[in-house]
């Protein structure tokens, strides 16, 4: 089904660019008939020319619910030939084994909060996934554009939202200067206020600036590991949108990028697909191993398990609750574990807040117990199995990853466009050349990093003559390729009438 999806879109659609627009509105609507609890989008502006499009199928909708990480991220990509100057609003979930799948995708003429808004909306007409995502228990990545924290803001009051710490680190250098990665990354991951201190004042001590950026410029809580679980927020081990970056490449490759607003909403459809049958194929696998837990889980429980026979347990006086210390680190300090709250965070140990995974502690004061009651692993679990669901999130859980995929819960039905009946009330929006895009660009553009001149080689004074003369090669580089030149090594030396008046002015002051 999905390749024959991605044949109707780029051989069938690409075709008329003008007509495939009056196929929009009846192909949306074709698939919110043909599948249950599937909600569409479709918008005309005041003169009846496309404006917003986009889906979110309910089969989706209902996998993300049982069995992805409560957590998803947005972002919005372009269309990359310059058929259609829009942009591509994706929102989309991880699972625990890393799979990402597409769950909602609108076109729209722009990345603004009216259109992050209308993802969000659509999504909230499906049954049940408001009060999913809009909780405190729900997760929210994306970068820190304006448009979509807003959108967020506005929409998800209550859930978490968190900033792509990549995103930080790439604005940190930009104020700062160049640093490395992983002195970045023991910032972000320091579990308690002393260890984010001595992280920050490393980094101050060679990069004052970046230092001084990340002190004063941002909410801790909105990226830092040991704040954002003080605020009840959980990143689940992820600490970037750059998978939904990553997808936007694949998505580059495979053509949605390409061509027109059908085109990408129909390759998405079967970029979904294709991430279903992936994901089916992993349920069958779990069901022939007949494990509580998905695969993932249980590799994790294996390599915290042999880590917790290396711990320490001393009972205490209450019930249930152990003082446990890792014997192979020197001056290690014991950690109170309740095993009534399997998810409490234990000093430097936060992976059972972060990921509500059971860490080596956790494991170990569990032997203990068993060993003491000689009955139970926790209070009122006797059997090791309730003991696995008890310390592991539902989304671990191989019942509910694998009765999503039995029947017809996650069928999807496409679109049989042979059928469909043309839209003449739908006018295409204008279509745009290359060289009608690269005109349109401003003549003082902002320089990239490579042009800035606190970085390059170059012998430029200020940014603005930076901006000029980047401008001037690439003027240079243009006409010279046009140009019937027998000596095609020959670089321009012309000056253009902006260096022109930007070196007047510095010579009359």
């Amino acid at each position: 089904m999905a390749s024959r999806a991605r044949k109707i879109a780029m051989n069938d659609n690409q075709e008329n660019y003008e007509r495939s627009f009056e196929l929009i509105e009846p192909w949306l609507q074709g698939l919110k008939d043909n599948n249950k609890d599937t909600k569409t989008v479709f918008l005309r502006d005041k003169d009846g020319r496309f404006a917003a499009g986009g889906y979110v199928l309910g089969a989706v909708a209902d996998i993300v619910k049982e069995c992805a990480l409560p957590m998803g991220a947005m972002d919005a990509t372009h269309f990359v030939n310059g058929q259609y100057k829009g942009k591509i609003l994706i929102l989309e979930a991880q699972f625990p084994s890393g799979t990402i799948l597409p769950v909602a995708i609108i076109i729209h003429h722009g990345e603004i909060a009216a259109a992050y808004k209308l993802l969000l909306g659509m999504v909230f007409e499906v049954p049940g996934m408001k009060e999913y995502m809009n909780s405190s228990s729900f997760t929210i990545i994306s970068d820190r554009g304006s448009a979509v924290l807003a959108a967020i803001e506005e929409c998800l009051p209550h859930a978490h939202s968190l900033w792509c710490c990549i995103h930080l680190f790439r604005n940190s250098i930009d104020f700062g200067g160049e640093y490395r990665l992983n002195q970045f990354m023991k910032i972000v991951d320091a579990s308690t206020p002393d260890d984010f201190q001595e992280a920050l004042d490393e980094l101050r001590a060679t990069k004052p600036k970046a230092a001084q950026y990340l002190e004063n410029q941002t909410p801790y809580e909105k990226w830092q590991q040991h704040y954002l679980t003080k605020a009840g927020a959980r990143r689940w081990g992820r600490t970037t949108s750059n998978a939904v970056e990553v997808e936007n490449g694949r998505a580059k490759i495979e053509g949605i990028r390409s061509g027109t607003p059908l085109n990408a909403l129909m390759l998405m459809e079967s970029k979904q697909l294709d991430v279903i049958t992936k994901l089916q194929k992993e349920a069958d696998k779990v069901t022939k191993l007949g494990s509580v837990l998905i695969p993932c889980a249980v590799k994790m429980y294996e390599t915290n398990s042999a880590r917790a026979s290396k711990c320490e347990v001393t009972d205490t006086s209450e019930k249930y609750v152990y003082h446990v210390r890792d014997t192979t680190k020197h001056h290690s300090t014991a950690r109170r574990v309740d095993l009534s709250k399997p998810f409490e965070r234990h000093g430097h140990c936060v992976s059972p807040h972060d990921k509500k995974l059971p860490c080596k502690h956790v494991i170990a004061a569990s032997r203990r117990c068993l060993l003491v009651l000689h009955a139970e692993y926790a209070p009122n679990i006797t059997t090791s199995q309730d003991f696995l669901l008890h310390v592991h999130d539902p989304c671990y859980r191989a019942a509910r990853f694998c009765g999503v995929f039995q029947g017809d819960r996650c069928v999807i039905n496409l679109v049989d466009d042979e059928l469909l009946e043309r839209d003449a009330k739908t006018l295409p929006t204008v279509a745009y050349s290359q060289a009608e895009r690269k005109k349109a660009k401003p003549e003082m553009r902002i320089p990239s990093r490579g042009e800035n001149p606190k970085r390059s080689n170059g012998d430029a004074s200020t940014a603005a003559e930076a901006v000029v003369r980047a401008n001037d090669v690439q003027g240079g580089a243009t006409s010279s390729k046009g140009a019937k030149s027998h000596e095609p090594n020959t670089v321009s030396t012309n000056i253009s009438p902006a260096m022109t008046r930007l070196r007047a002015a510095r010579e009359r002051e």
